[in-house]
């Protein structure tokens, strides 16, 4: 072996590089085979979150209903299985409008929904998953402005209950052609213009003022009525009073009358007897009068 074959065999070695050879091409192949297959088994499965519905599109259509929660697959790098959000959410926002007679009105409104399970499907493929900005917001301040023009701004708040369930009833029939379910709708405020709001405002203060004068006149009249009932007790009791106190005269009178009466007749008749004997000569009458109950007898010596 010459000095030249050593030199050539030292660097061989010096390199440290495996020889190219059919079994590693092979070993590595079937590697990257397996990491391939690794990794479409990874992405062609896909899982539904509770609370979510699965669409699945092939190359951006969608192929299929919606898709439940749970352990679904796909064709990697065909289809895609897009998650929209099921559960209820709450929207709050600012709209304007005008009532039935002309009072500018700011309206705070909050409003529960969610797509329909059922069909968010056809949701997701005919509106997108922003169908939040895109149908639901301007149906709400359709909704505001149709329903509010209907109202004075004083019905809007005295009639409150009717007014926001008229709402909620429109935007329902609104939004639900569009797969969209409307949970709950409340008026968290309505805001008017200061001048309105002065005008409320003196209103109740005059009704506030009529109220009380009305309450103090009817005091007044009650206070009234019972003077009355009581000067009308006061004179019942004295003309009572004073008949009884008649009555009473009337009675002593009638009383002693009689007794006079019957004191004249027996004086009276005491003293016509009296007089007849004053006048008898002493001879005894054939028959007395009917003042001296005597029978007469003659005299025998006559």
């Amino acid at each position: 072996m010459s000095h030249r074959d050593d030199h050539r065999r030292g660097n061989h070695r010096s390199n440290g590089l495996p020889q190219l050879t059919l079994a590693n091409i092979g070993f590595y192949g079937i590697l990257l085979l397996l990491l391939v297959l690794a990794w479409l088994a990874y992405q062609s499965a896909v899982s539904v979150e509770t609370g979510h519905i699965g669409i699945k599109t092939r190359f951006g259509k969608v192929i299929s209903e919606s898709l439940p929660a749970g352990l679904h697959f796909r064709i990697p790098l065909v289809e895609e299985i897009d998650q929209v959000e099921v559960r209820e959410q709450k929207m709050e926002m600012q709209t304007g409008a005008s009532s039935a007679d002309l009072q500018t009105i700011q309206s705070s409104i909050a409003v529960n929904f969610r797509p329909d399970p059922q069909n968010a499907h056809l949701l997701f493929e005919e509106v997108g998953k922003d169908y939040g900005q895109r149908i639901l917001n301007p149906a709400v301040e359709e909704t505001v402005k149709a329903v509010a023009a209907k109202y004075t701004a004083e019905q809007l708040i005295t009639l409150r209950t009717e007014v926001r369930d008229n709402m909620e009833a429109k935007l329902k029939e609104r939004v639900e052609e569009n797969h969209i379910l409307i949970t709950k709708f409340n008026i968290v405020n309505f805001e008017f213009s200061q001048s309105f709001n002065n005008a409320i405002e003196e209103k109740q203060t005059a009704e506030q003022e009529a109220l009380r004068a009305t309450n103090i006149l009817r005091r007044m009249k009650v206070e009234a009525d019972q003077k009355i009932e009581t000067a009308r007790g006061a004179a019942e009791s004295v003309k009572l009073a004073a008949q009884a106190e008649a009555e009473a005269i009337t009675l002593k009178a009638t009383a002693e009358a009689g007794a006079q009466k019957m004191l004249s007749e027996v004086i009276n008749r005491d003293v016509i007897q009296l007089r007849a004997i004053e006048k008898w000569d002493g001879k005894l009458p054939k028959l007395t009068g009917e003042s001296v109950p005597f029978i007469t007898v003659d005299d025998p010596t006559e």
